[in-house]
């Protein structure tokens, strides 16, 4: 029993002497999360994540949001890294931009519905498509600026709820549009109500 207690004590104190194994540097974070910067394969500041879906994480660049795969983020030296440069993500940002016009533009059709920012309540339906965009209501036609229409998964959408949008047809037949919802305005045709 000595004999194994005393090498122990040695194997004990050998361990006291040696020196440390290095432990490397904590990485800096791996996961994704919102608020989280990003830097490109170079290491230069890339976007931040605005917010995270299921199957993409969504970047803004401080000039546009863009939607990446969440397979082109990962781990890098700095932090998170998206294997797309800045001025790729903004170019990407700016195609999805014209796509999704043209899309929307393609919709904007004579009898095409046109439903509140909800994207339930149906506010009328397009008159014709040019300049501006009339829309046939209730309250007669309305005419509206192209950026005031987007899409959603229900279809063609105004972004104003139908409150928001029958306070401002009302207030540009009377001439006193409220001011959040002044793009709306009579259609110079309009004289059926």
């Amino acid at each position: 029993m000595i004999a194994i207690a005393a090498a122990l004590s040695v194997s004990a104190a050998a361990a006291q002497t040696r020196t440390p194994i290095p432990t490397p540097a904590p990485q800096a974070a791996a996961t994704p999360t919102v608020g989280a910067m990003l830097y490109d394969p170079q290491g230069i500041e890339a976007g931040t994540i605005d917010s995270i879906q299921p199957n993409a994480i969504i970047v803004s660049t401080g000039t546009a949001k863009v939607a990446v795969p969440t397979t082109a983020v990962g781990p890098g030296e700095k932090g998170l890294v998206v294997s797309l440069t800045k001025a790729q993500l903004n170019a990407a940002a700016a195609q999805a931009e014209q796509q999704a016009q043209a899309a929307l533009q393609a919709q904007l059709v004579p009898g095409a519905q046109v439903r509140g920012a909800n994207g339930t309540t149906v506010l009328g339906t397009v008159k014709s498509a040019g300049a501006n965009i009339v829309l046939t209501t209730p309250k007669g036609d309305v005419s509206l600026a192209p950026s005031a229409f987007g899409m959603s998964p229900r279809g063609i959408i105004v972004g104003l709820t139908p409150e928001q949008f029958d306070a401002a047809v009302t207030g540009a037949q009377t001439g006193a549009a409220p001011a959040a919802a002044s793009t709306a305005t009579p259609a110079a045709d309009a004289a059926t109500q």
